[in-house]
């Protein structure tokens, strides 16, 4: 054992040295390590690590046979998956209640990630009268949706984005799948989404408002 695992752990080397694998592994990451060992496997593996206080540590392990003063051994590679775990617990909670607070909002919320829309929330449905399985169809094209005098604007707002240039909020025309035309004004902006550039739109009818206007 190395430093690292005895910090990891809370053992010191001697009190590694001698003991079985299969002690340090939580009792519902045996089966999975065990059949690591019977079968060779190299491939890495997550699996739960018991210290020596009790707690469980999270981590990966990466395995392989090897030769050791002329007897058949196993080298285990040990990292530590504590920090990674916190916070893809950390993002699932904030995800958890960005989409709680959009699917209460008044406006259309929605994800656009490499051509296809991954999220919209209840009020996309509402006004658009297109169900969110459609939405997120392959073959549901975004841009059916804008109004034909609008499609350029639309694409030039999102190539600005691309080029991550700030991009204030501007009016366009909806149509929806009743062929009704709704005013729009949509507040966009250039997110991390599943660690890829996505576009999160805000999107408030303001069609009432225009005809009070005119």
């Amino acid at each position: 054992s190395n430093n690292q695992l005895e910090k990891m752990l809370g053992y010191s080397h001697s009190e590694l040295l001698g003991r079985k694998v299969i002690d340090l592994i939580a009792p519902e990451s045996r089966d999975l390590i065990q059949d690591n060992i019977k079968f060779g496997t190299e491939d890495p593996y997550e699996c739960l690590l018991v210290k020596k206080d009790g707690s469980v540590l999270p981590a990966e392990i990466r395995a392989k046979n090897m030769c050791y003063k002329g007897q058949l051994g196993r080298v285990f590679a040990i990292r530590d998956l504590s920090e990674r775990k916190k916070n893809e617990d950390s993002l699932k909670e904030s995800e958890e209640k960005f989409r709680n607070l959009a699917e209460e909002s008044p406006n259309m919320i929605f994800i656009y990630l490499q051509g296809r829309v991954v999220y919209a929330n209840k009020k996309c449905e509402e006004i658009t009268r297109y169900s969110r399985e459609e939405f997120y169809s392959p073959n549901f094209n975004f841009l059916s949706l804008v109004a034909p005098e609008s499609v350029e604007l639309l694409k030039s707002s999102y190539a600005m984005h691309m080029r991550s240039e700030e991009v204030p909020p501007y009016e366009y025309g909806l149509i929806n799948r009743d062929g009704q035309r709704i005013e729009v004004i949509i507040t966009s902006k250039l997110i991390e989404y599943n660690g890829r550039k996505a576009l999160l739109g805000l999107v408030t009818d303001i069609t009432e408002r225009k005809r009070n206007e005119a």
